[in-house]
């Protein structure tokens, strides 16, 4: 089966249709979604998580969610989410027209063993991390907003909760049905926010859903 690159969530979560949980997790553990939903995960020991050639050890906690609905809506068996505390003692270069995900070597003050090989970045962009999860700043018109890089999440979602500043910047296009971890679903809009700037590049043309409602739970930022 499949496990989801998820930068959003704090670190190996097994899909309860596949794994059994040792034991029952508590509510303030719980993880929240896109809809404001709180969901409470079970945990389960993994010694060893293999990822192509490489022995992940040290993981030996793994969250334990129902995950069923997302493995319905894609047609595919999903094993789990493997999040950032899985491969934070790598560096990571991800070619998403190649399908591909390179890991490479960190030394113990967290330097390359070796250069990775690649040409010069048309950008470079500065990340800081609020507990997990990594974000990128960005302008939108004349203020300044931070943006959480996702991986697991398949739309870009504006997880804030709106005012009549961020509609004098997003431009309408369509609706969308929006589901989290639940079977939920729930229909927003999507359009451009704009002009919208990460470092040098514009993405002013870039999709976004914009709910309208209320922003992520603190506890867990995990994407839809």
């Amino acid at each position: 089966g499949w496990l989801i690159l998820d930068t959003g969530a704090p670190g190996l979560v097994l899909n309860g249709a596949h794994f059994r949980a040792a034991r029952s997790g508590r509510a303030e553990e719980a993880l929240v979604d896109v809809h404001g939903q709180h969901f409470v995960p079970n945990w389960k020991s993994v010694r060893e998580v293999q990822l192509g050639t490489l022995h992940l050890e040290g993981h030996d906690q793994a969250r334990v969610l129902d995950l069923g609905n997302l493995e319905d809506l894609k047609g595919e068996k999903i094993l789990g989410l493997l999040g950032w505390s899985v491969l934070k003692d790598y560096a990571w270069m991800l070619d998403l027209k190649a399908e591909t995900l390179h890991l490479f070597a960190l030394d113990r003050r967290g330097k390359l063993v070796e250069s990775i090989p690649t040409y010069p970045p048309v950008d470079s962009v500065d990340l800081h991390f609020i507990q997990h999860m990594p974000f990128v700043r960005a302008r939108l018109g004349a203020k300044t907003v931070d943006l959480g890089l996702d991986t697991g999440a398949e739309v870009n979602l504006w997880c804030r909760p709106t005012s009549k500043w961020v509609h004098r910047h997003f431009l309408a296009k369509d609706t969308l049905l929006l589901q989290g971890f639940g079977a939920k679903r729930s229909k927003v809009p999507y359009g451009h926010l704009q002009p919208l700037l990460i470092g040098k590049m514009d993405y002013s043309e870039t999709h976004f859903v914009v709910p309208g409602k209320r922003s992520f739970g603190q506890q867990s930022n995990m994407g839809p």
